[in-house]
């Protein structure tokens, strides 16, 4: 779980007046790290173009038509102000201190992608029996105008039957 946090809190995922999201190549690179982690987790994923990443769970036939359990997380970061930083803890990078994780985005919502991640691999590891499908759906473009959870969720192929925010607030 630490390795795969380290990794994804250094993108920089955040938005700025050059080069928005969907044209900042560390929005497209987080993505796809993402996208791999699943896949060598063994889980279903699907992008949406730079929008969103679903991540599936499904655990058999029956339930798969069933609406969603959707826990919506994001990965897009505020922009750090330098100052705020210690010379020790950068905020793209994924430091102990204090007995705390510290780096951009590690409680609110790129440490929540990966617990999340992970978590929905144990449950298929343990074999549970799912009622619907479970679903991470992780946003790129939470504060950009026009965009964020409602975009995300209208991505998905099915209106989902319960959305839940998974981050760290």
């Amino acid at each position: 779980v630490l390795r795969e946090l380290r990794t994804l809190v250094k993108f920089k995922t955040y938005h700025n007046v050059i080069s928005e999201n969907v044209d900042n190549p560390e929005f497209q690179q987080a993505p796809t790290f993402l996208e791999g982690l699943a896949k060598k987790l063994g889980l279903e994923s699907a992008r949406h173009g730079n929008e969103s990443i679903e991540i599936r769970l499904v655990s058999g036939k029956a339930q798969a038509a069933m609406p969603a359990v959707v826990q919506y997380t994001h990965i897009e970061v505020m922009r750090p102000v330098e100052y705020k930083w210690d010379t020790d803890t950068p905020p793209f990078s994924l430091n102990l201190k204090d007995g705390r994780w510290i780096g951009c985005g590690v409680y609110g919502d790129k440490g929540p992608v990966i617990v999340n991640l992970f978590a929905l691999r144990a449950l298929r590891d343990a074999g549970v029996k799912l009622a619907r499908p479970i679903v991470l759906l992780v946003g790129t473009q939470v504060s950009t105008p026009g965009s964020g959870i409602a975009s995300s969720l209208a991505s998905l192929p099915a209106k989902p039957g319960l959305v839940l925010a998974a981050d760290g607030t």
